[in-house]
């Protein structure tokens, strides 16, 4: 703003001349204004400035040169920096224009420029409402004020000049509106200006408009940068609608935000508590309080009544430890504190705090007074009572009960607690018990009710019984009270005790009837078990006992002690017939499906019913029933199995078929040699009795094999073993190679799908005969009848039905028997090479064995198996990992070698034709679909059983291939027990049996009659 110059203020219409102070300000206008006599009272020094520098402007106030001070002061105004400054020098030279010179108008611009400047200034502001109040000039004042509001460039001098322009409104012209909306203006300028929102919550609450009031104050604590001040502006809205509002929520989020800056802040914390304690939220009030009660320093009066505070919402919170301390706190602070003493002693007394029940009652009797109801005196002292009687202070309870019953002379149980209080006094004993009983006695005299009678009459029989032990006459008292309640389980539970030590025995059970007929489940159980042992051992009644026993096992069937008191007594009568029919009886009860728990006791009476029928009852059908529902309970259980098959066996023909089945079960589950040959003699046994002597002869084989035969049973094997090869009478077909002979452990997936990719193998193992260094000349012809081996290898072919492979006989050719792969024209031929060593050693019947094992090798499933071909498992492994991936590309086989599966699938993708795919597919499709892993390992173990099931089959002597086996097992290093025993399984087997006798190689057919062979068969 450009300085003021004393032209440009006479420009604007002041007078001319110089005019007294004293006539300053018109007479009028000091009637007006009382300020006047304070400006004519100002010395004309002070509006000079102290320094020495300034002796012109000290020289224009001596010479009264006023318009040239004037002029100087407003000069000296635009040259200072200071704001503060700028604005005294020209109030000074608005106070010489008005007060000296007579000049309203040059003095009211320069307070309107100082004002524009400094807006904040009061005395300004008053100054100018004075002015415009003498001189009628509000109209002029406002309306330059709102001119110059648009040129200041700050936002906080504007907000200022608001502010003054609202104080002007509301205290000088009285339009509040106009007020507020100044106010409003300032906020909006500058929301921090804090007159301005002081002026505005004060306009509100004068307008009776909290809510905006709170509102602004909620804004500005939320836009405040000192936090001290924010604190301070949350505080205020939060009494406002907490006071004024009685809006609660808004009060609370207000405290809290407080509490957020400033933790611990003691009047957010006290008016949160109060808050929260009001509404009962006590999950909020808790810890509040404490924090009251712990950091701020009250009066014992206060303190005690925080503390209080603190115990009840702990209380209210079911924290009773934290309730306690609280109140003992409270008590700490101010032991007369009489709502402490009230909520203390009633919590500790439901509590069991005896010791804190002795403390606090007193206390509050004491306090209390007359407040106090004549009931609530009594129940004090009756707790008090209660305490003292649980601290073992027998005297001071019996004080506090008699001073209930001074007060309520019918408080029962103040009578009945005093009771017990003498008698731990006097001492327990036949006289305290008499003078007890005398007490109850004068308390049945009165006028009481019969619940009150019956638990005297209880008590008095209990204490003679007990104390005096006077069973008569607790009899007698019992019998009363009976009589008041005929049904109660205790009195009934009393006569049955008293009965039982008078050795009433018949009393005794019928008191244990009425006690069963009042009950259910368990407990009618328990009295049913009772009654039974009473009639068993005291009346010598088993008959009713083992009746009863059962009706208590209805109803529990978990009560396994009773059952067996029912085996004892029905086993010592010998009444085998009940004892099976409690045994299902007790069955039915555990039913199909128990809990593993009685999974064992189930078994244990299905067992024990199965010998009873065998031994006791001989009914074998029920007995093999029983024995039956065993195995399917134990199916690993050897033992139920063995005693099955033996009541299969006393049964006779009727139950053969059951009986060669279980002892076959048996025989293929046996662990050794001994096992299986007690198997086998049973089974032999079996054949024997049905007259089925080529199995007899088979089973007395097999025996011989395991060495276990005796000497009656090795003599009819020797007897009737034919001298050389049987032979069929017809052929092996596929289908009972398939569900005969091939083991069950034989996955078929893995045969199926190595037979579909043998002969791309083979293609690949092709060579001339030269290589293997063989002759036209070494050729023979397998069909040549004039050799037995010649007719052994052309029987064992057909029989097993696969083709002659092409024959050399090398002279000098070492080893038995060799594979190999020959070129015939444009087809792959097999042919075995026969070795020095083929015969050597060897029966005709181990030869026969041998070829058959041979030829079996050749079946397209089986013929990668030649060492000669494939030479490791790994390389089969590996074959067979191709042979998949030609479908499943992709899949690995585990433990395969990847290279070489990739080696055989390139291969076998050159060499298989495509109709040779779809079988492979399928085949690949079925194995791995299939459960389980692929276990090759033991489909070639499975495959040597197989083996050596069609040798037995063709040579007919289990004797000559275990011979065989055990030569093999020596070539490989390997022990033969194992192979033996399950060859020699097989050789006693139905499939074997039934295979003999459908190929015609039965010594004896089952309608023969005779024991030994009178039939001569065809041999080699």
């Amino acid at each position: 703003m450009e300085p003021l110059h004393h032209t440009e203020i006479q420009g604007s219409g002041s007078r001319s001349g110089h005019t007294p102070l004293s006539l300053a300000v018109p007479d009028q206008a000091r009637d007006l204004d009382p300020t006047a006599d304070f400006l004519q009272s100002i010395q004309i020094e002070e509006l000079v400035s102290s320094d020495d520098s300034r002796h012109h402007e000290s020289d224009c106030i001596r010479e009264e040169r006023w318009e040239e001070l004037a002029a100087l002061l407003l000069e000296r105004s635009s040259q200072v920096l200071d704001p503060a400054e700028s604005s005294r020098c020209m109030m000074r030279a608005a106070q010489v224009y008005e007060t000296n010179l007579g000049d309203t108008d040059s003095a009211f611009v320069v307070m309107l420029v100082a004002f524009q400047e400094s807006p904040a200034t009061l005395d300004l502001a008053t100054d100018l409402a004075r002015m415009a109040t003498v001189h009628n000039r509000w109209p002029d004042l406002l309306t330059e004020c709102k001119k110059r509001l648009p040129e200041v460039t700050s936002a906080a001098k504007r907000a200022e000049m608001l502010v003054a322009m609202a104080g002007w409104y509301q205290k000088d012209l009285g339009d509040a509106a106009a007020a507020e909306e100044a106010l409003e203006a300032a906020m909006a300028a500058n929301p921090s200006n804090s007159q301005a929102l002081r002026a505005l919550v004060e306009l509100h609450g004068q307008r009776g408009k909290w809510l905006r009031a709170a509102a602004y104050l909620t804004c500005s604590s939320g836009n405040a940068a000192d936090p001290a001040k924010a604190i301070e502006l949350a505080l205020e809205a939060a009494e406002i609608y907490r006071e004024r509002l009685h809006d609660m929520d808004s009060a609370i989020e207000q405290y809290t935000r407080v509490l957020e800056r400033s933790p611990g802040h003691p009047q957010a914390t006290a008016a949160l508590a109060e808050l929260a304690w009001v509404r009962k939220d006590w999950t909020v009030a808790l810890p509040l309080l404490e924090n009251m009660a712990g950091s701020a320093k009250h009066a014992l009066d206060e303190s005690a009544r925080i503390w209080h505070k603190v115990a009840w919402s702990a209380q209210m919170l079911g924290d009773m430890e934290r309730a306690r301390a609280g109140y003992r706190r409270s008590y700490m602070a101010l032991p007369t504190y009489l709502p402490t003493l009230q909520s203390w002693s009633q919590l500790a007394g439901t509590q069991g705090w005896w010791q804190d029940v002795c403390q606090t009652v007193p206390c509050l009797l004491s306090e209390a007074g007359d407040r106090l109801t004549v009931s609530e005196r009594a129940n004090h002292l009756f707790a008090l009572g209660k305490a003292h009687l649980a601290l073992r202070s027998a005297e001071a309870a019996a004080e506090a009960f008699m001073k209930a019953l001074e007060l309520a002379p019918n408080l029962v149980v103040a009578r009945e607690a005093l009771i017990e209080a003498n008698a731990r006094i006097e001492g327990r004993g036949p006289e305290n018990a008499t003078a007890l009983i005398e007490q109850h006695r004068r308390l049945l005299e009165g006028k009481i009710s019969p619940d009150e009678r019956f638990e005297y009459l209880c008590r008095v029989g209990r204490l003679q019984r007990e104390e005096l032990n006077d069973h008569r006459a607790a009899l007698e008292t019992f019998l009363q009270a009976s009589i008041l309640r005929p049904d109660d389980a205790d009195v009934l539970h009393e006569l049955v005790e008293i009965h039982t030590l008078n050795g009433h025995w018949s009393r005794v059970v019928d008191v244990l009837e009425r006690l069963v007929r009042l009950s259910s489940g368990a407990d009618k159980a328990r009295y049913l078990v009772a009654t039974a042992n009473v009639l068993n051992y005291e009346l010598e009644s088993p008959v009713e006992a083992v009746d009863l026993y059962n009706q208590a096992l209805d109803e529990n069937p978990d009560d396994q002690r009773s059952f067996e008191r029912i085996q004892r007594i029905l086993t010592a009568r010998q009444d085998w017939r009940a004892l099976a029919r409690a045994q299902r009886r007790m069955i039915r009860r555990l039913g199909a499906n128990p809990s593993p728990d009685k999974r064992s006791w189930l078994l244990s009476l299905w067992r024990g019913l199965a010998n009873l029928c065998w031994r006791n009852l001989r009914d074998l059908p029920a007995a093999a029933a029983a024995y039956e529902v065993c195995v399917s309970l134990a199916p690993d259980d050897a033992q139920y199995h063995e005693a099955l098959a033996k009541t299969y066996e006393a049964q006779g023909p009727a139950t053969f078929s059951q009986a060669v089945k279980t002892r076959e079960r048996l025989l293929a589950t046996s662990p050794n040699a001994d096992e299986a040959a007690k198997h086998i003699r049973a089974l032999a046994n079996l054949y024997r009795g049905q007259r089925r002597y080529d199995r007899v002869f088979c089973a007395c084989g097999g025996l011989s094999v395991l060495m276990k035969a005796d000497v009656r049973e090795r003599g009819y094997y020797e007897n009737n073993a034919l001298p050389s090869v049987p032979v069929a009478t017809s052929m092996l077909t596929e289908a009972q190679w398939q569900g005969c002979i091939s083991s069950a452990r034989e996955d078929r997936r893995i045969s199926q799908l190595l037979a579909a990719v043998s002969a791309g193998v083979l293609m690949s193992r092709v060579q001339d005969a030269a290589a293997y260094g063989l002759q036209p000349s070494h050729r023979r012809d397998p069909t040549d009848q004039r050799s037995l081996l010649g007719r052994i290898f052309v029987y064992v072919s057909r029989f097993i039905g696969v083709p002659l492979p092409a024959v050399y006989a090398p002279p000098s050719a070492p080893g038995e028997i060799d594979l190999v792969v020959l070129q015939e024209g444009s087809q792959p031929v097999l042919a075995f090479v026969l070795g020095r060593d083929l015969t050597v050693g060897r029966s005709d019947r181990e030869l026969a064995f041998f070829l058959t094992k041979r030829l079996v090798g050749l079946r397209a499933d089986r013929c990668l198996l030649w060492p000669r071909l494939v030479s490791t498992r790994g390389e089969l492994r590996a074959i067979l990992g191709a042979a998949i991936q030609l479908a499943t590309p992709g899949y690995k086989l585990p433990e395969a070698d990847s290279a070489a599966v990739r080696q055989y699938l390139s291969y076998l993708r050159r060499v298989l034709p495509t109709a040779q795919m779809a079988p492979i597919a399928s085949a690949i499709e079925s194995l791995l679909a299939g459960p389980g892993r692929i276990d090759l390992d033991g489909w070639i173990a499975a495959t040597e059983e197989t083996a050596n099931r069609a040798g037995l089959l063709a040579c007919g002597d289990v004797m000559a291939s275990a011979r065989e086996i055990v030569k093999e097992a020596r070539v490989r290093r390997s022990r033969p027990e194992d192979a033996i025993l399950a060859l020699v399984r097989w050789g006693v087997s139905s499939d074997y049996f039934d295979l003999r006798t459908q190929l015609g190689l039965a010594l004896v057919s089952d309608e023969d009659k005779t024991p030994l062979v009178t039939r001569n068969y065809p041999t080699y």
